[in-house]
C-alpha cells in the first residue's frame, strides 16, 4: 500500500504519462493533442476517464440541472446505440447514474476490469484501452454532434 505522497506521486505519474502517450498517438492518427473531454460542443455532454484499483473505464456523462434535457439527450444517444456497440465494446447504458457526490446524470461507458492503475505493469493496457476508447467516442460525437443536439429543446 502507498503512503498518501507516494499514492499522490503515481496518481500525477499515471495521468502525464498517459497525456504523453495520447499526444503521440493522436497527432500520429492526425488529431488534435489533448482529448475533447469537456469540450464536445454539447453543454451537457461531456467524456470522462474513470479509474480506481479494480478497474478504469471511458463514458460519455450526460448533466443537465434540466431532467428533460438529459433524458432527451440520452434518448438520442440511445438512438445510435446500435452504432456506438459496433464500434465500442461493452457499452453499459445508465439512464440514472448518481456519481461520488450523489448528483444525478446518465451515463454511458466502457469498462476494463481487472486492472490498477496504481500498478505500473498494467499501464501500457489502461493507455490503449482509454485512448482507443476515447477516440472512439470523440470519433461518435463528431460524426454526429448536430444531429444529437438537434430538437432538443422543443
Amino acid at each position: 500500500m502507498y503512503g498518501k505522497e507516494e499514492a499522490k506521486a503515481l496518481r500525477v505519474d499515471f495521468w502525464e504519462t498517459l497525456n504523453k502517450k495520447a499526444a503521440t498517438i493522436r497527432r500520429r492518427e492526425g488529431r488534435p493533442k489533448k482529448f475533447m473531454l469537456e469540450k464536445t460542443g454539447i453543454k451537457p455532454v461531456r467524456l470522462k476517464f474513470h479509474t480506481n484499483k479494480n478497474d478504469v473505464a471511458v463514458s460519455v456523462i450526460i448533466q443537465s440541472k434540466h431532467e428533460s434535457i438529459r433524458l432527451r439527450y440520452y434518448e438520442k444517444f440511445y438512438s445510435l446505440k446500435e452504432i456506438m456497440e459496433s464500434e465500442i465494446e461493452n457499452l453499459e447504458w445508465e439512464l440514472i447514474y448518481e456519481d461520488e457526490y450523489k448528483s444525478e446524470m446518465s451515463r454511458i461507458s466502457t469498462t476494463l476490469s481487472d486492472v490498477n492503475y496504481f500498478n505500473k505493469e498494467d499501464w501500457d493496457k489502461i493507455f490503449a484501452f482509454f485512448i482507443g476508447n476515447m477516440n472512439k467516442f470523440e470519433d461518435i460525437i463528431e460524426e454526429y454532434r448536430e444531429y444529437l443536439k438537434s430538437r432538443i429543446n422543443e
